[in-house]
C-alpha cells in the first residue's frame, strides 16, 4: 500500500490505543522473551523478576510453543492481571500464560494442514486418511459440524488454495501468472474444474459420525482427479482457522476463570471476554485508494466477538494473505467457491455479536462478503439473530445497530464522515 499502517483494528482498553497488533507491542513481547530466556538459567533470578516485576493491569501474555513459534505471532492476548481475589498476581501471571501456552498450541496443532504431530489426528492427518473412519478432538468435529450447518463449502477449496496461496510469495507481477485466474485464463479454466468437485457434496464431504469420528469422503472420480493434479489436501480451514481458535481460546479460558482479556488475531478475529462494564474501542478503517484511513472508533463494553473482513493489508503478517499488483489491484485470500476467483463485496465490513462466537459469525456474513456485491438486505437482516454489521460507502458509516455508539468520525482533507442507521 502506500504507507505502512499499525493494526488498531481489534478491541483494547482505555483510552484508546491501536494497541493488539501494533509494532510497539511486538517489540515489548520479543523483549520480553529475550529477558525471560537469559533469567531463565536461574530459577532464583527468574523468581526475584517475578516478584518485583509482576505488577497488576493491563498487560500482552507471551508464550512459547514447542510446536511452532508462528501461531503464537498470529495472537495477541491483552489480559487485566490482579482480577483474581483467589490468587496473588505472581501466581496469576502464571497461571494465566500457561493456560493460554496450552489452548493454543493445542488448537494450533489441531488446524495445521501442512504438518503431522504424534497422537494429533488434524487437518494434515486428515487430509493423508480421505475415505477412513477417523476419532478427532471435540474441537475439530464442532469446527466441522459448523460448516456443515451453514452448508459452507470454503472448506473444499483447499486444492486450489494449494496453487492459489503461491502467490502471495512472489516479488512481481511476472511471478504471479502460474497461480492468479485474474490474468491467467488456464489457471481461471483450472480453478473452476476444482470448484465444480469442491461444492459437491457427491465429491468430497467431511461426514459426521457422532462421538467425534468423521470421514472424509472423496469420491474415486475426484481421488482420480486430485492424483493427475498433484493435490495433496482436500479440506483446509484456511484463512478462516483463526476464528475457530479464538473461540477455542476463550473457551478454554473461561473455564479456568480467567475472563479479563481479550484475544485478538492479526487476521480480523476478536473476542473480549471482560464483563467488568469497563469501556473498549475497535478502531474502523475504510481505504481511500491506496491510503488506509481511520474513520472512527466504536465504543463498547461487556463481551462480545468481532470479525473484520478487508480487501487490503494492514501489517506485516498481511503480506501473506494479500498481493498488490503494480495496476493497484490488490489480491485476497477470500475466494468464491462458485469460481475461485477472489471477491470482495465492499473494502472492510466488520460484524459483532454478544451471542455468538467469531465462527459462527464468520459463517453469516462470508457469502455476503465474497460477492460482487454487497447484499444489504441480507446483511441487515442478520441483526434479528443478533449479529450486527457496519461498512462505509461513499464516506458513509452504514450501521444496524442502534445502540452503537461511534466517536473520533473522520473530517480531513476535505472529507467528512457521517453515519447512518439502517433498519
Amino acid at each position: 500500500m502506500g504507507r505502512t499502517i499499525k493494526n488498531g483494528n481489534l478491541p483494547h482498553p482505555k483510552p484508546v490505543e491501536k494497541v493488539e497488533l501494533s509494532e510497539r507491542y511486538v517489540g515489548l513481547r520479543i523483549v520480553l522473551f529475550l529477558v525471560l530466556l537469559v533469567v531463565g538459567v536461574s530459577a532464583i533470578a527468574y523468581g526475584i523478576r517475578s516478584f518485583f516485576g509482576t505488577k497488576e493491569g493491563w498487560t500482552a501474555v507471551g508464550t512459547e510453543m514447542s510446536a511452532g513459534a508462528g501461531a503464537g505471532n498470529e495472537f495477541v492476548f491483552m489480559y487485566r492481571l490482579g482480577s483474581r481475589d483467589d490468587m496473588s498476581v505472581v501466581a496469576e501471571n502464571k497461571a494465566v500464560t500457561a493456560a493460554y501456552a496450552k489452548a493454543l498450541e493445542h488448537s494450533y496443532q489441531l488446524f495445521h494442514s501442512n504438518q503431522s504431530f504424534e497422537n494429533v489426528p488434524n487437518i494434515y492427518y486428515i487430509n493423508q486418511h480421505p475415505n477412513q473412519v477417523i476419532k478427532v478432538d471435540d474441537l475439530l468435529y464442532r469446527a466441522f459440524a459448523t460448516a456443515a450447518e451453514y452448508e459452507d463449502r470454503n472448506l473444499y477449496l483447499a486444492p486450489v488454495y494449494e496453487i492459489y496461496d503461491d502467490i502471495f510469495f512472489c516479488e512481481d507481477d511476472s511471478q504471479i501468472v502460474d497461480y492468479d485466474p485474474c490474468t491467467n485464463e488456464e489457471v481461471a479454466a483450472l480453478y473452476r474444474e476444482m470448484t465444480v468437485f469442491a461444492g459437491d457434496p457427491e465429491s468430497v464431504e467431511v461426514r459426521l459420525l457422532g462421538d467425534n469420528e468423521i470421514q472424509l469422503y472423496v469420491s474415486d472420480d475426484y481421488l482420480k482427479y486430485g492424483q493427475q493434479n498433484d493435490a495433496s489436501k482436500w479440506i483446509d480451514f484456511s484463512w478462516m482457522k483463526n476464528a475457530f481458535i479464538v473461540d477455542f481460546l476463550a473457551e478454554e479460558l473461561a473455564a479456568q476463570g480467567f475472563t479479563a482479556g481479550t484475544i485478538s488475531s492479526y487476521d480480523g478475529f476478536a473476542h473480549n471476554m471482560d464483563d467488568s462494564g469497563e469501556t473498549f474501542a475497535l478502531n474502523i478503517y475504510n481505504r481511500e485508494q491506496e491510503e488506509i484511513r481511520q474513520v472512527a472508533a466504536m465504543q463498547y463494553s461487556l463481551p462480545r466477538s468481532f470479525v473484520t473482513l478487508r480487501d487490503y493489508p494492514m501489517n506485516a503478517p498481511d503480506k501473506y494473505r494479500y498481493y498488490q499488483l503494480d495496476n493497484g489491484q490488490i489480491r485476497t485470500s477470500y475466494l468464491d467457491v462458485a469460481d475461485g476467483l477472489c471477491k470482495s463485496a465492499v473494502d472492510s465490513l466488520y460484524s459483532y455479536s454478544t451471542e455468538h462466537g467469531c465462527a459462527q459469525i464468520l459463517m453469516e456474513i462470508a457469502p455476503l462478503y465474497i460477492a460482487d456485491a454487497m447484499q444489504e438486505p441480507a446483511l441487515w437482516e442478520l441483526a434479528e439473530n443478533g449479529i450486527y454489521s457496519l461498512y462505509c460507502r461513499d464516506h458513509v458509516i452504514l450501521y444496524n445497530d442502534a445502540s452503537l455508539k461511534l466517536t473520533e468520525l473522520y473530517a480531513a482533507e476535505g472529507l467528512t464522515y457521517t453515519v447512518e442507521l439502517q433498519k
